[in-house]
């Protein structure tokens, strides 16, 4: 019961990357030739910044999902209904946080843009929808977050892919109406309010024990969300400055045109990156359960999901490294201005980054559903502290592949401290570590040897060539899984499939 739960939660997290990647692939390439790399450039840059604004919830809906999951674990509905309540307490502070955030980072904005008032207008402009729909977004965590916790992911799920969608919709309306590159935030503003009345309205019915009105403050609740939630918080700001520095960085020493350059490039790794992880967030709230069980069901479930994890992570590693080039200059965008002189080497570090990326994000997952947070906190500065100076290193003689390669010592920062935290804790075990260096060495050679020859590849060549390399590379996860403790799981899936 608890696999398909999982598996649920994560088959209906990939139609929002699906759609995800539908939208992504006609809507951003309208906007991106229809209003140029400059204004586009404005508008990444700003969405960058404000995007990160949620981190004053202080990750609180993060920790009241693995709270009221184990709450419900232990059968105890009372207590998961005061998890709610105090979080929807705290949320209304959160709100006044962002906004005057929004209100500081505006005059920012406006200070930056001084010499060219267009410019500014834009960037204002830009900053106070996304700003607003971050706000929408913070007062809709707490009936995500209550879904999340009571097995409701799917819930959650499929009304994020119909936001995705009516997003797509509706910002080609207003950008076939006049509104430019402010047809997304527009767009993407009203949805988060149409998103935030069905979570409001599906909530009370999928969670039975969520009462209509405030119970009593429960301040042992609130503390308990508190101390987790807050770390992972200050974890979260790591995250926010290593993600944004990217386009800070660029932007500063090279302009706006970079930054679109870097976007585009990075869009549909950074959507792979996602379908890859949607599988351990989708087990986060039984890994949470099962830790309330006892270690050794929770090291169970991490096997079998570290090796789909391994098979996932690494196509993605091959995929992206052979044919990012091809899909970028020939397929999506059809123009050489949005090429790179050094196109190969950032697809095979995008490939890279996607891939121990996936893995850091599942040890972290996994070493965060125990209850634990303070030392994923200092991975995450470490991760930071890296980025920034790697990048801040490389910067100027690479471009874009400067701060790509900062992403790479990064996540390898992440993986390396997190493989050996669980490795202590008897998760990772040698034949996983040994059959992880094998299939990433496998991709990472694949990649190097076979990239020029299908660089020029057409849409066909492309299609066949994505079709072929995900058959074989199942071939290969196949043979290392049949050697490892899920041999059981694959051999019954293949004889259903037979």
């Amino acid at each position: 019961m608890s696999s398909r739960r999982i598996f649920t939660a994560y088959g209906t997290s990939l139609l929002g990357v699906f759609s995800g990647l539908l939208s992504s692939y006609w809507l951003m390439r309208t906007v991106v030739i229809g209003v140029g790399a400059r204004e586009f450039g404005l508008y990444a840059f700003v969405f960058q910044i404000t995007g990160y604004l949620a981190i004053f919830q202080l990750g609180l809906d993060y920790a009241s999902a693995r709270q009221i999951a184990e709450d419900l674990g232990r059968g105890d509905g009372a207590a998961a209904n005061h998890t709610f309540w105090e979080l929807k307490r705290f949320n209304y502070f959160s709100v006044l946080f962002v906004i005057g955030a929004a209100f500081i980072l505006g005059m920012i904005f406006a200070r930056w843009g001084m010499d060219d008032l267009a410019n500014c207008k834009l960037m204002l402009r830009i900053g106070a929808l996304t700003g607003t729909a971050q706000v929408l977004q913070i007062t809709a965590r707490p009936y995500s977050a209550a879904l999340d916790g009571s097995h409701g992911q799917s819930t959650v799920n499929l009304i994020a892919v119909a936001r995705t969608i009516s997003t797509s919709l509706l910002a080609f309306a207003l950008y076939f109406s006049g509104w430019g590159v402010l047809c997304i935030p527009l767009a993407d503003t009203a949805t988060c309010a149409a998103q935030l009345l069905v979570l409001k309205f599906r909530a009370p019915k999928n969670c039975r024990w969520m009462t209509p009105i405030a119970p009593g403050r429960d301040r042992a609740a609130f503390k308990k969300i508190f101390s987790y939630g807050s770390m992972t918080a200050v974890g979260g700001l790591a995250w926010a400055v290593e993600a944004t520095c990217d386009v800070a960085i660029l932007g500063y020493f090279f302009g706006p045109a970079l930054v679109t350059l870097y976007v585009l490039w990075w869009r549909f790794p950074q959507m792979l990156f996602d379908l890859c992880t949607r599988l351990a967030t989708s087990a986060f709230p039984e890994l949470a359960e099962r830790h309330g069980v006892s270690n050794d069901d929770a090291r169970q479930l991490f096997g079998k999901l570290a090796y789909i994890t391994l098979g996932l992570g690494t196509l993605a590693f091959l995929g992206i490294g052979l044919w990012l080039n091809s899909f970028v200059i020939n397929i999506w965008l059809h123009d050489s201005q949005y090429a790179l002189k050094d196109s190969l080497d950032v697809a095979f570090l995008m490939g890279w980054l996607v891939c121990s990326r996936t893995f850091g994000n599942l040890l972290g997952m996994t070493y965060l559903s125990t209850g634990r947070a303070t030392f994923c906190t200092a991975v995450c500065w470490a991760q930071a502290l890296v980025k920034l100076a790697v990048a801040f290193a490389l910067v100027r003689p690479y471009g874009i592949m400067g701060v790509v390669i900062a992403s790479c010592a990064a996540s390898m920062t992440q993986v390396i401290f997190m493989g050996a935290a669980m490795f202590r804790l008897g998760f990772v075990s040698v034949k996983l570590l040994g059959h992880t260096l094998l299939m990433t060495g496998l991709a990472a050679l694949c990649a190097l040897l076979l990239r020029s020859s299908v660089a020029q590849s057409s849409l066909s060549g492309f299609s066949l060539g994505v079709v072929l390399t995900t058959m074989a590379w199942s071939g290969v996860w196949l043979a290392v899984a049949l050697t490892s403790t899920v041999r059981p799981k694959v051999i019954s899936l293949l004889r259903l499939a037979l």
